[in-house]
């Protein structure tokens, strides 16, 4: 008996021996403590062409998202608190500035809410004309609201890039300097 007991732990050493010798290793593997139970939203800018400007700085402190299910409002974390961009370097490079990324519940969610931080030194448009005047631009509204529909799974990470549109005539033309951006959501599925 103690001979078979022996020949058995023998057998089983070499069998898990082998198996880290050979490099083999199970990806799907993983422990009850390092399964997170949550998905990651990231939140992308890029932008659409704009007439009549030159420079077109916009300051962002706070995005929101609206979960279906519980039917409440959950922030999304911003590195440093803001993220600042000029909006019309994007549309010319044809990148996107990563604004917010934050690890959420699973579930379904249907609007997120941004807000744009007034003053001239965080939100402004450069004409182009000759002097290259520089204009404090006013944000209408407290929260800009954007409905979309997009799904947080557990593990994978959605991606939303906002594609904001600015109407350059409120900026040059009228005398508030309002900023009144459409902005148009581009949902990328989840992804491990």
């Amino acid at each position: 008996m103690g001979i078979f007991a022996a020949a058995g732990i023998l057998v089983a050493v070499l069998i898990i021996g082998g198996i880290v010798a050979g490099g083999i290793h199970f990806p799907n593997l993983r422990l009850p403590s390092m399964v997170s139970d949550k998905g990651t939203l990231m939140i992308k800018i890029t932008d659409a062409p704009v007439r009549d400007l030159k420079y077109l700085y916009i300051t962002i402190d706070s995005f929101e998202v609206h979960r279906n299910d519980t039917d409440e409002w959950i922030s999304v974390h911003i590195d440093g608190d803001q993220v600042s961009f000029d909006l019309l370097h994007l549309r010319d490079k044809n990148l996107t500035k990563d604004a917010a990324i934050d690890a959420l519940q699973p579930g379904n969610y249907t609007m997120i809410r941004m807000h744009i931080v007034e003053g001239l030194e965080f939100t402004n448009a450069t004409l182009n004309d000759e002097a290259g005047t520089v204009i404090q631009l006013n944000v209408p509204s407290e929260k800009i609201k954007i409905p979309v529909h997009f799904e947080i799974k557990t593990g994978e990470t959605t991606t939303i890039i906002l594609d904001i549109t600015a109407d350059s005539v409120h900026i040059a033309s009228n005398p508030d300097h309002n900023l009144r951006p459409v902005v148009k959501p581009i949902v990328m599925p989840p992804k491990p």
